[in-house]
């Protein structure tokens, strides 16, 4: 029986460990999305100020958007993402099929 007791204290330790790192990776896999996500909207950004055709769009419109790949996700990069959209004060929305690189 305390064998039994220690195999299974084992087993467990070795379940929290694997579930720790599946956790680690899946924050450092959510932590590369968004800095790629972050990079992509200071270049637009960036794009947005620098071309005329843009800056007169976004006067008359009063609103550009941005679309950035974003894999669907357990809710981290989400969460991410959705306070990093935020504190630029712009608004996250999820599009489904957003329109073709060529489109925009």
């Amino acid at each position: 029986a305390a064998e039994r007791a220690k195999l299974e204290a084992a087993e467990a330790a070795r379940r929290a460990h694997r579930a720790e790192l599946e956790r680690r990776k899946r924050d450092e896999e959510a932590k590369e999305v968004i800095t790629g996500i972050r990079k992509t909207l200071k270049r637009w950004a960036q794009d947005c100020f620098a071309k005329e055709d843009k800056r007169q769009k976004l006067a008359e419109k009063g609103v550009l958007k941005c679309f950035v790949p974003a894999p669907a996700s357990d809710g981290v990069v989400k969460e991410h993402l959705e306070r990093l959209i935020s504190s630029y004060g712009a608004k996250y929305v999820v599009v489904k099929n957003p329109p073709s690189a060529k489109a925009r």
